[in-house]
């Protein structure tokens, strides 16, 4: 932007015109480190896909997570999060950095963890940069400004927000699309008392602004441009709002998962979620799943993985530095996690969105993944979680070694007396019932 489009500050007041305050909103968010993200303005109002959440809710198709039916109010209107809200500024910031390349047989004993948890704890990044962004805008316009900070945590439809403010398009698995980022981002949003006029800046295209033009020409193709219009519109003023499906005829996403979780198009059933059963679900993962897991322990990026608006190269050239992945956080060896005690838990996941998940949980999703890809030589560290482990954790212990024997007949003699002695000291009626079970999935030959 030049600058006439993106004033100073010291020209900016609380009379200036709305336009020029937007611009200013912008420049702003840039300077203060969303450099490469996308951002929307749009007056803060009602979401007119509100109905569509409440008709979800209503479907019990939200499993455990009975908060998002809390503050339902907020979700409908966010004005009641800030009531002089007149703007929301939503922004769209890219995780979208390179898997780390396959070292080789031994991965297959590393878990795999959902791409926007490897880094620094995004709550922690997005805030911090919001908060910057809001003492600046107070400073500008007076401490008696109102605002209010959202990432992730507040009674806010962020995805449909997005969508509604023009960052990007609902795909088929849900999520929030955006052209020249793709659905590899995460969601923060400003609630602030300046009425400025809706504007978007797309990676890859000019600041669009206005509601009252002509509408984008639709995609030909659920296939995107991977590289920025070579001829964009001059016109100073061209459309924005929301963008519009472009996922065409295009069902990768809805093939892709493993757990049947899409019951259609565009309706997610998070019951039957991998990121919902490894991260919001509390307590046994139900055996029928555990197989489709894999090696997944927090999370599940295989939606995003197939998805057409997530293959251009450049995508990651636009992935936020300070979300790049840590080492450490990226394919963990199963085995390690399985050795940590609580304290050493706490240090791995310091500062991550791991926090999300308490010890139990992970060595949950840790005895899962074994299940799925162990081999004889990690039956003796699973034995030892049988015997010391928590009950949430034991059940699923017991299942992995079941699962091991199953593929490895020569072992199943071995398990069968680890599990036997199991139940034996067990004095748990649900680890009793996961290791009968155990046993009688044994291999016939073998159980006897």
């Amino acid at each position: 932007m030049d600058s006439r489009a993106c004033p100073s500050a010291s020209v900016l007041s609380a009379a200036s015109a709305p336009d020029a305050v937007a611009h200013w909103l912008f420049a702003q968010a840039r300077e203060v480190g969303f450099v490469d993200a996308a951002l929307a303005l749009v007056p803060a109002a009602e979401v007119p896909s509100f109905a569509l959440y409440q008709a979800w809710l209503a479907a019990d198709l939200a499993g455990e997570m009975t908060y998002l039916a809390r503050d339902a109010e907020p979700r409908r209107d966010p004005r009641l999060l800030c009531q002089r809200a007149k703007s929301v500024l939503s922004i769209a910031v890219s995780y979208h950095h390179p898997e780390p390349p396959l070292a080789g047989p031994a991965d297959a004993l590393r878990g795999q963890i959902a791409r926007y948890a490897r880094a620094e704890d995004y709550h922690l990044v997005l805030k911090r940069r919001l908060q910057a962004l809001s003492d600046r805008i107070v400073a500008r316009f007076g401490g008696a400004l109102s605002y209010r900070v959202c990432v992730d945590t507040a009674p806010l439809l962020e995805r449909a927000v997005g969508e509604q403010a023009g960052l990007g398009f609902i795909g088929k698995n849900t999520l929030l699309i955006t052209p020249g980022l793709g659905s590899f981002t995460l969601l923060c949003e400003l609630l602030v008392e300046l009425d400025v006029p809706p504007l978007r800046s797309l990676p890859g295209e000019p600041v669009r602004q206005g509601l009252h033009a002509r509408s984008p020409s639709p995609a030909p193709s659920p296939l995107p441009n991977p590289s920025p219009d070579p001829s964009p519109d001059p016109l100073p003023v061209i459309p924005q709002g929301p963008i519009g499906s472009k996922c065409g005829s295009c069902t990768l996403c809805l093939d892709a998962c493993p757990t049947s979780a899409f019951v259609a198009p565009y309706r997610l059933d998070a019951r039957r979620c991998i990121s919902y059963l490894t991260i919001e679900n509390s307590g046994a993962i139900p055996v029928e799943f555990r197989r489709a897991i894999g090696t997944w322990i927090m999370g599940c990026d295989l939606c995003q993985t197939v998805c057409p608006w997530n293959a251009s190269p450049v995508l990651a050239q636009r992935a936020d530095l300070a979300l790049r992945p840590r080492p450490q956080q990226s394919r963990p060896a199963l085995l390690w996690l399985l050795s940590l005690g609580q304290a050493q838990v706490r240090r791995f996941v310091k500062r991550t969105a791991l926090r999300r998940l308490g010890r139990n949980q992970l060595l949950r999703n840790v005895a899962v993944a074994l299940g799925n890809v162990g081999t004889p030589a990690e039956i003796p560290a699973l034995c030892a979680a049988l015997d010391k482990e928590p009950p949430l954790v034991r059940e699923h212990v017991a299942w992995a070694l079941s699962e091991i024997a199953q593929r490895h007949p020569e072992t199943a003699s071995q398990v069968r007396q680890a599990l036997h002695e199991a139940r034996a000291r067990s004095h748990d009626p649900v680890v009793e019932h996961a290791l009968q079970q155990a046993l009688a999935a044994l291999p016939e030959a073998v159980a006897g």
